[in-house]
């Protein structure tokens, strides 16, 4: 029994899948073979595009910023709590966690580590285009997400769905990405002009004693 590459009729290599087996007489030597011979070339053309294709995604994912998930909408119930979900190594990663183990593929993973402020934000987005039939409502959000650590880090997250010719979501799939660095600039940016403005109150108040004196 195995997999080999023959010649075929028309010149080319391709792979087939042979099996056989030998009859015996009651000591065990062989009296004849009975084989069959398969083509398989499709088969294996086919498998050895799809390895090529999950490994270039495995590298493409390892170079993005962006961790992807993933969420199956079942016999067209909308609801995030009633669906299967997928979080890819990344996306586990990102909050600190290894594995399938650490993080199921369930909606809870995501949703027990979302900030008390910022669940009924996620959820009222996600909804929103979900259950949008024109498709035209973005799922496009920032939120804060609970790490491993306990640490509460910024993501921008945003999906996408898949339609039926009715509108209604059969899949739903997205990225988040950690943007703690650009709040936190942004947020030093914001207090440093501020800052500077009271600075700029204060001079200005301090002049016009200067001028009165």
């Amino acid at each position: 029994e195995l997999k080999h590459l023959i010649r075929f009729g028309n010149g080319k290599l391709g792979w087939v899948y042979t099996y056989g087996e030998a009859n015996r007489d009651i000591k065990g030597n062989p009296i004849s073979m009975l084989a069959s011979i398969r083509d398989i070339d499709d088969e294996v053309r086919n498998n050895e595009k799809l390895n090529g294709y999950m490994t270039r995604y495995d590298l493409i994912m390892q170079v993005l910023e962006e961790a992807p998930w993933d969420m199956e909408v079942i016999d067209g119930n909308t609801d995030p709590a009633l669906n299967n979900w997928w979080w890819s190594d990344q996306f586990r990663q990102t909050l600190g966690f290894q594995d399938e183990v650490e993080f199921p593929n369930k909606m809870t993973s995501w949703s027990d580590r979302l900030h008390p402020e910022d669940v009924e934000k996620a959820f009222s987005a996600f909804g929103a285009h979900v259950n949008d039939l024109t498709g035209r409502t973005p799922f496009s959000i920032e939120y804060r997400l609970q790490s491993k650590n306990g640490e509460y880090r910024w993501y921008f997250a945003n999906g996408k769905a898949k339609r039926n010719e009715r509108g209604e979501a059969i899949r739903v799939a997205g990225t988040i990405r950690d943007i703690t660095y650009l709040k936190l600039k942004e947020q030093n940016v914001m207090e440093t002009t501020a800052r500077m403005e009271e600075l700029s109150a204060s001079i200005s108040e301090m002049v016009n004693g200067i001028s009165e004196i």
